[in-house]
């Protein structure tokens, strides 16, 4: 249930998260602005997600890996891509592009039986339907805020996911001194999640002025 959980959050951010940016983008859009054409963009994703499917099946160990490595610097490319507005148009078709990498590569390595996947498929795709719908339908005024407050669900994802890891593996936890470290992985990354939920939630209040937006001075913090 915590992994289901976990992956309809991720979709949900994904989704909703890049449709919230592609909307904000479209109001600095010029009447005079070239077409962006971005149908094109498909091939360079179907390309990259093509070499993938060639090599997994022509075994290539290593294919995993190396798509993962790319599929980041897609990723950091969308990010980067916001130092300004003449590039900042890129950052949802590679941001897709690296998450979809991310995506295959991650179902490539955990080799999931047919009903599994499709249990998969599934909840990943009502995260993304309710998440682009729930972008569609808040106003654009309002889209700022849900970025702040879709970003708390990466916070969600990653915490269920570390304690979904957690309980399946607990077993193995306990018998193995080997996976001391995956142990203490498991626990930074379950506080940088809550830090997120909170940090991401309360900058979605601060916005909608929900709550008082000036910052809280702690005594004697110089």
């Amino acid at each position: 249930m915590m992994s289901a959980a976990a992956v309809f959050f991720s979709f949900f951010n994904i989704f909703g998260g890049l449709m919230a940016a592609d909307r904000m983008l479209d109001v600095y859009v010029r009447p005079k602005d070239p077409s962006e054409y971005k149908f094109l963009h498909v091939f360079l994703g179907g390309s990259f997600l093509s070499f993938y499917t060639w090599g997994v099946t022509h075994g290539y160990p290593e294919i995993n890996k190396m798509t993962y490595l790319v599929s980041s610097l897609f990723c950091i490319g969308a990010i980067a891509g916001l130092i300004n507005h003449s590039t900042s148009r890129k950052l949802t078709t590679f941001g897709l592009i690296g998450m979809s990498g991310g995506i295959a590569a991650t179902i490539g390595t955990i080799s999931p039986s047919l009903p599994l996947l499709a249990q998969m498929a599934g909840v990943a795709i009502s995260g993304a339907i309710v998440g682009i719908g729930v972008t569609k339908a808040v106003d654009i005024t309002r889209v700022s805020p849900m970025v702040a407050l879709y970003h708390a669900f990466v916070g969600v994802a990653a915490v269920f996911t570390c304690f979904a890891t957690f309980a399946s593996h607990f077993p193995h936890f306990g018998e193995d001194p080997t996976t001391f470290a995956q142990k203490i992985a498991l626990i930074i990354s379950t506080y940088i999640g809550g830090a997120t939920i909170s940090g991401s939630g309360l900058a979605y209040l601060k916005i909608i002025q929900a709550i008082n937006p000036a910052p809280l001075l702690m005594p004697g913090n110089n």
